[in-house]
């Protein structure tokens, strides 16, 4: 689904896949994916002329999204639809873009023998006296009024069963089949339906919560339970616009979906929406539920404790906590109506599940909406929620409760801004050592009016306050409306802190809102105080910055020859916009595990790139270290983090770099050198040789890692256990080298995961450079070797992707290994496994090299290797393993000169019939009893490894059904 930006008018005609007013760059797109069909996701709806606001429960106000511009693109089934969301969200026509996704109900069906409606009045019979919502003594105050429309957006709603049919406002609108006939083929809308508002007093069946009122049927879900978000939220607007005061959807999913939540955000301007928190027992955001605007139901139910051996009431195990709950309600054995065609006799069933919980909270909101006809969304809301019971858990509905407890003021601290605007204040919204400040409070009310609302401010009790004096500790605000903010902005509390405040320190304050009526609110929060110190200029002797001062670089810093700068454990500096620190003498930073140094950005908005990075240059002091290794003396990086900026440049020097962390930042990048890629990047050119050591460092979402550019005879690099995470391809791989003669570089143990481009990138320049025992894992390719002679030994190259086209003429193919340009490398002894898209191997041009004795195995790959239309010369890849003992997988998996005359051939014999032992295990299969399809079953899995593992560590094994298959662990 694409919403396109509000300023652009585009008109579909039904069917199309074309547009009649053209965005070029759209057009364009639809061309690429092939689009087959463009739909307006709401047809009725037109563009507003002036905007609209709601106000959420929270108090947060929001404007409400048009949705004239919403369109469902429907495209091939094999397309990439992930990237096809990437695609069109970059377009600057379109404000989002994102897939259909898929709704559920969240009921669990149980046997139907449960006749009793223990949820509604519970006197025993279900274990728990009075755990229950206390319906017969709220309807002794309302039974609901026949105007107020509950909208059941769900499966339908059999409106010809006994207990419903009286209730129908209309047979509304089922838009799985786009009719005027809501009926349900499934039974949860139902269901749903019978305990929101089904018939009493009419001597047969069951009563529902608000049985006076009407029920508005809207079918979005198919005859299975699941529908898309297109429908649901073509439902939502439906039952708005066409009365619906309080909307029902025991539906959802984990999805987010800005569609859904457009639709949602306009219903709310009309309807309470109400929907269920789903049944996996989570927090994770369940939606629509999660959303601070729609009231969130778990489920509640009446449990044995075995350990006191008592009944108790509390949330269901099997109920979505967190976000998704902002209360609980019966929905455990719910008894309700179920179709006239249902298998189950008598049309009633008793059913289990969140989606049964969700219409005991949408009755009680219809009795509220009768009752009080004037009284806004967030009213209810807050009085739904603020008038429980408590369960172990939760709190649980109480109905009466709801429609006879008058609201009462909720006070909370909503935010608190520090202001640094006095006189001798520096402005930069921080709590500096020294300054006099105000601090100002936002105070929310989410229920009743509060009147001569007050705030005071003391130091918390056990803080030290010989740092701050409290000038003015009282503020007053007035009074304050139901679902209101209001400030101390006029009147801010008054702060002095001494110029001998620690740098970095924490300092607590403890508060009490007040209002009439004796309603009072406390609580504790606190501020960081700074201790800054600016430098900027030449560093030309011994210097030490410690970490009671935070320094910030407000103009580039030199350490000159001959001085060393030494920077203690725990000190931050911060970089003004495009400075950065050169040396040319020495940099001593050593930090610790636990008090490391940070290198940052000043800007208040941190961004990749803000400052220009540490620059080691000619003739800064290269390390040293003694007959075992150590690090004895010289330039050195330790325990440091370098974030948002451009990284760390070691040019025509040697310093030691270990244990860092790099995030965050963009490429560096230094002249003569034409290349820049690399968060650390090294170059060694037309100076000294000498030795360099970059180990165990951490490089999380950089432009790219590290990138290595070396002629000098004689030097040694190791770049040995790093972790590469989730980095940029500033130079087309995490790690980039380019130029480097035998024995100069050796990269080693390191780790490359999930890049968003290849892993390694190898130049023409590279002669004999050993890369052993690495693991590239999940980028989106795996090595792209341009040329050279590399050394490839132990990888494991797995679950690499790319989807680009062959045959031929595409420099961009080659999911595992991609080598393009005449070359010669070595590739032995490797797992090239599991790669996916594109060919696991693309030869691209002329190869001199071999691919000898490797586990070849690439099943989701349209072939393992794969000759594009100028690779013309014959090469070895003999003594491989490929996936089988079946000798002739080789020659299917391989397109060579027996497929095309033209191509070279590629010697594949012999050819292993066993996984090769001398290359890092991988798993090689998973063995079941019985053997699939699993149902509901016990069921053993054995995995088998390509080798025999270290049976003394116990391997992590989880499984799931998405991404990422760690929901349970064995």
């Amino acid at each position: 689904m694409v919403k396109f930006k509000d300023q652009f008018m585009v008109e579909v005609p039904n069917g199309s896949r074309m547009m009649k007013k053209t965005l070029t760059s759209v057009d364009k797109l639809n061309e690429k994916y092939r689009v087959i069909e463009i739909e307006k996701v709401f047809k009725t709806a037109t563009r507003r002329a002036k905007p609209v606001f709601i106000k959420t429960y929270t108090g947060e106000v929001r404007q409400v999204p048009q949705l004239f511009n919403i369109y469902k693109l429907k495209l091939p089934k094999q397309t990439d639809i992930k990237a096809a969301v990437e695609d069109y969200s970059k377009d600057p026509n379109v404000e989002y873009a994102e897939p259909n996704y898929i709704a559920h109900i969240a009921a669990v069906p149980n046997d139907p023998d449960f006749p009793q409606q223990w949820g509604l009045h519970n006197i025993g019979q279900y274990h728990l006296p009075d755990a229950d919502i206390g319906a017969p003594e709220a309807w002794d105050v309302e039974q609901g009024d026949s105007t107020v429309i509950i909208g059941i957006v769900d499966t339908g709603v059999d409106w010809g069963h006994p207990d419903l049919a009286g209730q129908i406002l209309s047979h509304g609108y089922d838009f799985v089949n786009d009719d005027d006939d809501a009926d349900d083929d499934n039974g949860h809308g139902t269901h749903v339906a019978g305990i929101a508002a089904a018939a009493a007093n009419n001597s047969i069946g069951i009563a529902g919560v608000a049985w006076n009122c009407k029920i508005l049927p809207v079918k979005v879900l198919q005859s299975n339970g699941t529908g898309s978000y297109s429908d649901v939220a073509n439902g939502v607007i439906y039952a708005a616009d066409n009365g619906a005061e309080v909307i029902n959807m025991s539906l959802g999913g984990y999805a987010e979906s800005y569609v859904l939540r457009d639709a949602l955000e306009n219903a709310y301007t009309t309807a309470v929406l109400v929907a269920s928190a789903g049944n996996d027992g989570k927090s994770r955001p369940y939606y629509p539920a999660a959303w601070s605007f729609v009231i969130g139901v778990g489920a509640s139910g009446v449990f044995y404790d075995q350990q006191t051996q008592t009944w108790y009431e509390g949330v269901a195990k099997f109920s979505n906590r967190g976000l998704n709950a902002d209360l609980y309600a019966p929905g455990v054995n719910i008894y309700s109506t179920i179709p006239l065609f249902h298998p189950h006799s008598h049309s009633y069933a008793s059913w289990n599940g969140t989606s049964m919980a969700a219409p005991f909270v949408t009755g009680t909101v219809a009795l509220l909406r009768s009752h009080f006809p004037d009284w806004s969304n967030e009213l209810i809301h807050g009085q739904i929620i603020n008038t429980t019971d408590p369960i172990v858990a939760g709190v649980r509905l109480n109905a009466y409760n709801a429609l006879t407890t008058g609201s009462e003021p909720q006070l909370s601290l909503y935010s608190h801004t520090m202001v640094d605007t006095l006189a001798g204040d520096d402005r930069d919204g921080v709590p500096d050592a020294g300054e006099t400040i105000e601090m100002v409070f936002d105070i929310q009310d989410t229920w009743g009016w509060a009147y001569n609302v007050q705030a005071t401010l003391r130091p918390h009790s056990y803080e030290d306050t010989s740092f701050v004096t409290i000038l003015d500790s009282t503020a007053t605000f007035g009074s304050v409306s139901p679902y209101a903010h209001v400030t101390n902005e006029s009147n801010p509390f008054l702060l002095s802190l001494k110029s001998s405040t620690p740098n970095n320190m924490d300092i607590y304050f403890d508060y009490e809102i007040t209002c009439d009526g004796g309603y009072s609110f406390a609580g504790t929060f606190y501020i960081t105080a700074q201790r800054g110190f600016e430098v900027s200029g030449i560093i030309s002797e011994n210097t030490t910055w410690s970490n009671d001062y935070l320094y910030i670089v407000t103009g580039n810093v030199l350490v000159d020859t001959g001085a060393t700068l030494t920077i203690e454990p725990g000190t931050e500096i911060r970089f003004n916009a495009e400075k950065y620190l050169r040396i040319d003498g020495c940099l001593v930073a050593k930090g610790k595990p636990d008090s490391i140094i940070v290198f940052s950005s000043n800007a208040q908005v941190h961004a990749p790139g803000d400052w220009y990075g540490v620059r080691f240059m000619d003739p800064s002091i290269n390390a040293e270290f003694d007959i075992d290794g150590e690090y004895v003396s010289g330039s050195i990086l330790k325990h440091c983090r370098i974030e948002y900026g451009r990284g760390v440049l070691a040019y025509k020097c040697y310093p030691h770099i270990v244990d860092n962390e790099f995030r965050n930042n963009s490429s560096m990048s230094v002249y003569p050198s034409s290349e820049s890629a690399g968060a650390l990047l090294i170059v060694e050119k037309a100076c000294e040789a000498g030795s360099m050591q970059v180990a165990n460092n951490y490089f999380d979402s950089n432009s790219s890692g590290i990138g290595i550019d070396i002629t000098v005879p004689g030097t040694s690099i190791i770049v040995t256990q790093n972790t590469l995470l989730s980095n940029g391809s500033g130079g087309r791989g995490t790690i980039n080298v380019w130029a480097c003669s035998p024995d100069q570089v050796q990269i080693i143990r390191n780790t490359l995961i999930s890049g968003t481009g290849y892993g390694i990138y190898i130049s023409s320049g590279v002669r004999e450079v050993l890369f052993e025992y690495n693991q590239i894992i999940g980028n989106h390719g795996g090595i792209y070797i341009y040329g050279g002679s590399p050394i490839f030994r132990h990888n494991s190259i797995a679950d690499n992707s790319f989807f680009g086209s062959y045959p031929g003429r595409n420099a961009h193919a080659g999911s595992g290994i991609k080598i393009f340009s005449s070359s010669s490398a070595q590739i032995i002894e490797n797992n090239i496994v599991h790669n996916v898209g594109d060919p696991a191997i693309f030869i691209g041009w002329d190869f001199n090299g071999i691919i000898d004795f490797n586990n070849i195995f690439n099943p989701h790959a349209p072939f393992d290797i794969y000759l594009n239309t100028t690779a013309t010369q014959s090469f070895e890849a003999a003594y491989n393993y490929w996936g089988s003992s079946d000798t002739t997988v080789a020659e299917e998996r391989t397109w060579h000169r027996w497929d095309d005359f033209y191509l070279g051939e590629v010697y594949l014999s012999p050819i292993m019939t066993t996984p090769i032992v001398a290359a890092p295990g991988f798993l090689h299969d998973v063995a079941f009893n019985p053997p699939p399809p699993i149902g509901c079953q016990v069921d053993t899995f054995t995995l088998i490894f390509s080798k025999p593992m270290d049976i003394s560590v116990q391997p992590q094994v989880t499984f799931g059904v998405c991404n990422p298959y760690t929901q349970h662990a064995v």
